[in-house]
């Protein structure tokens, strides 16, 4: 049976406890039951995970965002918008206008995304300008413009088993995996982890919660499996803050790892935070 595994969590309990210096887990809850247990280290590590966002000044999983922005400049018939969060997967929604009161809808608009700089293609939206600008589309200038968006790396975990050969697995959150040369972003590449083992696989195209991978499954994996994107650094950085808190909870000062022969005291813990910190902070937002 799969753990809990809450949403933008950067590690599953199966990756935590497979960590070579991962504390034990087993009496989070005095006396309570498994279940009990892995409900408890999901919510530490969801913590964590926001922790590590609050030190990188955005949320580094993906995530919807929505902007009301004036002044947007226009650039050879584009608009040119920056969102508030790095690494922008897709626009889901766009509406433009001189003025606040009078914006249209583009649906489906052409968009080329850098980072959190999205170019949206104005030639062909269906209107006329009537403005200081000029006539039709504008080639310069500045418009209002409402947009909505997501931004973020995936994080995500498999819903139902997968076997060697497959090469379709289902998600219970696709948001941010992006499928092969979409929009000027790359590919996603998945890092599928039991806490045991993991391997990397790129993704081909994705359609709802289902992702159609580019090479078959060298392996078989269970419902439950994590499905990441997030660098390896800042996962190693969601552990040590995990273990920061497990720690802080014991209200002992020394708590015993998985390896008996091995302790770790409460005075590493600022060791722990500080090292996790710096880690975030080479994630913090880059400003428009």
């Amino acid at each position: 049976m799969a753990t809990p595994f809450l949403l933008g969590s950067y590690l599953t309990c199966e990756e935590y406890r497979a960590a070579p210096t991962a504390l034990s887990t087993n009496n989070l809850v005095p006396g309570a039951d498994q279940p009990t247990q892995d409900a408890e280290l999901a919510s530490l590590i969801e913590e964590a995970s926001r922790k590590i966002d609050e030190w990188a000044w955005q949320s580094l999983y993906a995530t919807p965002g929505a902007q009301q922005d004036s002044d947007v400049r226009i650039r050879d018939g584009c608009a040119i918008l920056h969102a508030r969060q790095d690494r922008v997967k897709a626009v889901t929604a766009f509406a433009w206008g001189a003025q606040w009161t009078s914006l249209t809808t583009l649906d489906n608009p052409s968009v080329w995304i850098e980072e959190n700089r999205v170019r949206v293609a104005l030639t062909g939206a269906g209107m006329t300008w009537s403005g200081s600008l000029n006539l039709y589309t504008p080639t310069s200038g500045s418009i209002s413009a409402s947009w909505a968006y997501i931004a973020g790396w995936a994080t995500t975990r498999l819903t139902d088993p997968a076997n060697i050969g497959d090469q379709v697995i289902t998600v219970d959150n696709p948001n941010g995996i992006v499928g092969v040369a979409t929009n000027g972003i790359p590919a996603t590449y998945l890092e599928l982890s039991n806490g045991a083992y993991r391997n990397t696989y790129m993704v081909q195209s994705v359609t709802g919660s289902v992702v159609t991978l580019a090479t078959p499954l060298a392996e078989t994996w269970p419902a439950g499996a994590g499905a990441s994107e997030a660098p390896a650094d800042v996962r190693k950085a969601t552990q040590k803050v995990t273990s920061h808190y497990i720690k802080e909870r014991s209200g002992t000062g020394i708590v015993m790892s998985r390896n008996p022969t091995n302790s770790s005291s409460a005075s590493t813990g600022g060791d722990e935070m500080a090292e996790a910190q710096a880690t975030a902070e080479r994630y913090r937002r880059i400003a428009p």
